[in-house]
C-alpha cells in the first residue's frame, strides 16, 4: 500500500500559558472551554496552552514555544489543529475522529455504489475515507503528515428496517449511540455508535445483545449492524433481489480500481496540492508551517519504529 507524506518545517515562535496537569476532566474542561481561542496540548505534568491569535488572554505561567526540535510535540498538536480546522470550517467535512483527523467524503458522485451500478441504494454506501496523521518523526527524522485514504463500507438503516426486509441479524455485532461518547464540534454522527455486543435473539423489537457486561436489551430502531464487507454483502443481496451476482462483481471491480495505487496516489496527492497550495499555515500566534513536496511511502515504512504520538 502507498501513501503520501508531506514533510513539514516549522519557523517562528509562540508565547504559551503552562498550567499544572491535575486529571483528565481537568483537561477535558480546558480543551472545551479554550477550544476557539487556544490549542490545549498535554505536556507530560504540563498543559500548555496556546494561543491561536495575536491579544489572547494567556492562561498559566509563560513559555516561549520555539520552532526548534525541542518543542516537536507541541508544533505537531498546532499543526494538527490547524488541520482540524481547514477540514471542518473551510471544507465543511464531518469528523469520525478527532487524532488523528479522519473523514468521510460523501459528496455527490462519490458514492462507488452509485457509481458501479449506475443508481443509488437507500442507505448503502461506500465512501472514501481520509486521514490526516501529524507525525513527529517520519523518514529522515522528519515531523510531517501522513495522507492515507480507504473505502468505508456504510450501512445506515437501522436493524429494525433490516429485519422487515428478511436480514438475518442473529449472531452478528451491533452498535448503538451511546450518551457517554466523547463528542466534538463538527462530528460525523456515525463516531457516536459504540459497538455494544453480539446479538442473540430478537423479541417484540427488542433485540438481546450480549456485552462485556452480560445480557442487554436493545430497540432495535436505535441498533445498527457492523458496517463490514460481509454484512454489507447480505444487505445488497437483499436490495438487489437476482441482480445481486451482476451488482456484486461489478461493485467489486470499482472498490479495486478506487483501490490502485497509481488511483490512491493521485487521490491523496489532490488533498496535499490544496494544503499546499495555501502557502505557510498559521498554526498559532507568531508561528508558521510549511509543507514539502510530499514523499511516496510504502506500506510499514508508515507505521516504522520511529512513529512517534504524543
Amino acid at each position: 500500500m502507498f501513501t503520501n507524506f508531506l514533510p513539514v518545517r516549522f519557523a517562528g515562535q509562540v508565547v504559551a500559558g503552562v498550567l499544572p496537569y491535575e486529571s483528565a476532566g481537568h483537561l477535558e474542561d480546558l480543551l472545551r472551554r479554550l477550544r476557539e481561542s487556544h490549542v490545549v496540548a498535554r505536556d507530560r505534568y504540563d498543559v500548555v496552552c496556546v494561543p491561536l491569535a495575536q491579544g489572547a488572554e494567556r492562561i498559566g505561567e509563560r513559555r516561549v514555544i520555539a520552532s526548534t526540535a525541542g518543542d516537536v510535540l507541541l508544533q505537531a498538536r498546532l499543526l494538527e489543529e490547524c488541520l482540524r480546522r481547514i477540514l471542518t470550517v473551510e471544507w465543511k467535512y464531518l469528523l469520525r475522529r478527532e487524532y488523528p483527523v479522519r473523514f468521510v467524503s460523501r459528496l455527490p458522485g462519490k458514492d462507488l455504489v452509485e457509481q458501479a451500478l449506475g443508481r443509488g441504494i437507500d442507505r448503502l454506501h461506500v465512501y472514501p475515507e481520509y486521514s490526516l496523521d501529524v507525525r513527529r518523526g517520519g523518514p529522515r527524522e522528519y515531523p510531517g503528515v501522513v495522507i492515507g485514504r480507504k473505502v468505508r463500507y456504510e450501512i445506515d438503516l437501522p436493524v429494525d428496517v433490516l429485519l422487515r426486509r428478511g436480514v438475518p441479524v442473529i449472531g452478528l455485532y451491533v452498535l448503538a449511540e451511546s450518551e457517554l461518547a466523547r463528542a466534538w464540534p463538527s462530528q460525523d454522527a456515525h463516531a457516536r455508535r459504540k459497538l455494544v455486543g453480539q446479538v442473540t435473539d430478537v423479541v417484540d423489537g427488542k433485540l438481546l445483545v450480549q456485552s462485556r457486561e452480560g445480557e442487554v436489551k436493545l430497540d432495535a430502531e436505535r441498533t445498527w449492524i457492523e458496517s463490514n464487507p460481509a454484512n454489507f454483502q447480505t444487505v445488497l443481496r437483499k436490495a438487489c433481489g437476482r441482480s445481486f451476482e451482476r451488482a456484486l462483481i461489478t461493485l467489486d471491480g470499482k472498490i479495486a480500481a478506487f483501490n490502485n495505487a497509481e488511483r490512491r496516489i493521485a487521490d491523496t496527492d489532490k488533498i496535499a496540492n490544496a494544503l499546499r497550495d495555501r502557502g505557510p499555515l498559521d498554526i498559532a500566534a507568531g508561528m508558521t508551517a510549511h509543507l514539502a513536496k510530499p514523499l511516496r511511502l510504502k506500506g510499514n515504512l508508515c507505521r516504522s519504529k520511529n512513529h512517534r504520538r504524543w
